[in-house]
């Protein structure tokens, strides 16, 4: 009897029924029947290295070509940083979303047979994306990633596997909410004052030689670097993305460039991702393009910056990435500074390098120096804490994820996921200390992807607190006598770099990371702050849990402690002059 294979997760029941074969589904309940499949291709830290290389030169590859294919269609000659600015996340996401249901879908077939795919109907139109901001909600739906795998089953040469098609189409009503969402506008009075304000502002700073925004630095320290480069600050509000929508509404474009043959099946992934990026780009890029240009020349920023510099600015908003872009055609630099955990630690951080490369001058947390990357410290003013023993909360930061792969990451995929959940829902069961739980708080990411990671939490252990997910991470660690990260995060970096007593859970492979970093792990396990167990876990928090001020103030610790934020998050007490320095060079 041949047997279905399920791709995406909608029905309550669906994973009672029979003769079906569930791939990579986000299911925290049942792993252990023979009829789920999960990719555990990257359990293996040299299969992942490997892949993360040639995703990468795929990523290179496709690039270079599409530049080409996009000049020439709106007969412009831009550079490939232009283009790599502009679509370079994208690209990269669609391949590695694309790919991990490749592989899994390969491997399913290699070890079943009669197997069949029922190929709903839809208009591969329907699932073309805008701009970035939809693109980056709709990869967590399931009718789009539905819609990745009856392409990739439709369009590739995959033996064993009948794909049938069903008269019922694809329930987009997940689309329509999405860019519900994306173009709700709100105009409050507080928001008309401002935007007067702003149009004000802009008078005067059109011709500034500095572009500042959205930098991490509070707003007085924001205010004062610009003092310090005799700039005019350029307050504004990032471009709304209704703003795209505004021309999109009037006229429904497609170019036929999208069109090729569904009869034809690609040998490999190769064939198959080069023709896909085409047929499935974003309209800004292609039917819109135009209009988008025409837009820039409105916005109320400088003309013609020298030096455009920001930390989380890049990559977040098409309208800003298409400005940025164009602008460093015209001889402005583009300076960009790390805005998070990871970089130049582990292996395979696709988005540092991606940052590194469109940028002019890298500003790092780490104590790196290159011909690009400079050496700032903390971005992020942190202070030295002034502990007050009187503080009992023990919180606990978790992390939430897509509930599909986006990215080529150990923490990405369904069964990665799961892992993640079920370790930490393991610790949680473990925790039977009142003076414990009393003052234990979770602090999960405020959005949800559909985990439902508070109610899985809940159901291991009633007696756990949650806390404000909106509230500040530097506040809270303010807040704490003791700091848990499930993740190796900013927040992990906020607690090194202000010496607070933190404990970490961490169960990935350490091959993963670069071998200083790995180095200063294992020195983390010997001295009890790193944990691979629940079990060990649990042990340390109830041995420190009511002074671990003076466990985190041993000798050996906070020698450790000071060498590894020397090396990945400096402390910078001249991070104003040394900015301003690096900006006026």
């Amino acid at each position: 009897m041949k047997k279905e294979i399920i791709t995406i997760l909608k029905e309550k029941n669906i994973f009672k029924k029979k003769n079906k074969i569930f791939i990579n589904l986000p299911n925290l309940y049942d792993n252990k029947k023979n009829n789920f499949y999960f990719n555990k291709r990257w359990y293996s830290s040299k299969k992942l290295i490997n892949d993360f290389t040639v995703l990468d030169k795929l990523y290179e590859k496709n690039l270079k070509n599409l530049s080409k294919i996009l000049n020439n269609f709106h007969n412009t000659n831009y550079s490939i940083r232009y283009w790599r600015i502009i679509l370079g996340k994208w690209l990269y996401r669609i391949i590695c979303c694309s790919y991990e249901k490749y592989i899994s879908i390969q491997d399913v077939q290699k070890k079943n047979k009669n197997l069949y795919f029922l190929k709903y109907q839809y208009n591969f139109n329907d699932f073309i994306p805008y701009g970035i901001e939809d693109f980056n909600y709709l990869i967590g739906t399931h009718s789009w990633n539905e819609y990745i795998y009856s392409e990739i089953l439709s369009l590739c040469n995959i033996k064993n596997i009948e794909v049938k098609r069903k008269k019922k189409s694809i329930d987009i009503s997940e689309f329509r909410e999405t860019y519900k969402r994306l173009t709700i506008k709100r105009h409050s009075f507080k928001g008309k004052i401002f935007s007067k304000i702003l149009e004000f502002f802009s008078i005067l700073n059109r011709n500034n030689e500095y572009l500042i925004f959205d930098t991490y630095l509070n707003k007085n320290d924001e205010l004062n670097l610009n003092y310090k480069l005799n700039n005019v600050p350029t307050i504004f509000k990032s471009p709304e993305y209704e703003n795209i929508l505004l021309f999109i509404k009037k006229k429904n474009k497609f170019f036929d460039i999208r069109n090729f043959s569904n009869d034809k099946k690609y040998k490999n992934f190769d064939q198959f991702i080069s023709k896909f990026i085409i047929k499935n780009i974003p309209k800004v890029f292609l039917e819109y393009y135009g209009e988008i240009n025409n837009l820039i020349k409105k916005l109320k920023l400088p003309k013609n910056p020298k030096v455009i510099f920001t930390t989380r600015g890049i990559n977040r908003n098409t309208i800003m990435d298409f400005y940025i872009a164009l602008r460093t055609q015209h001889d402005s630099r583009l300076f960009i500074a790390q805005h998070g955990g990871n970089y130049g630690q582990h292996k395979g951080h696709w988005g540092s390098k991606h940052e590194i490369e469109i940028s002019d001058k890298f500003l790092s947390w780490e104590n790196k120096k290159t011909s690009k990357i400079i050496p700032l410290g903390f971005i992020k003013k942190i202070d030295k804490i002034d502990y007050n023993h009187k503080n009992q909360m023990i919180l606990f930061e978790s992390r939430n994820r897509l509930l599909y792969s986006h990215e080529f990451k150990i923490d990405q995929g369904a069964i990665n996921s799961k892992q993640y959940l079920s370790k930490i829902g393991n610790f949680l069961s473990l925790i039977n200390n009142k003076e414990i739980y009393d003052n234990f708080f979770i602090k999960n990411n405020s959005k949800n992807f559909g985990w439902q990671e508070k109610n899985f939490f809940y159901k291991k252990n009633k007696k756990i607190n949650f806390i404000n997910p909106h509230f500040k991470t530097f506040d809270l660690i303010k807040k704490s006598k003791l700091l848990i990260y499930s993740f190796p995060s900013t927040g992990h970096l906020e607690c090194i770099a202000s010496n607070a007593p933190m404990l970490m859970f961490y169960f990935n492979d350490l091959n993963l990371m670069n071998k200083e970093t790995k180095t200063y792990f294992k020195k983390f396990i010997k001295l009890g702050i790193l944990h691979t167990k629940p079990e060990t876990l649990y042990k340390k928090l109830v041995q420190i849990h009511k002074d671990p001020y003076s466990w985190w103030n041993l000798k050996e610790i906070q020698k450790l402690i000071k060498s590894y934020s020397l090396r990945y998050c400096r402390y910078n007490s001249n991070l104003l002059e040394d900015l301003s320095k690096i900006i006026k060079q």
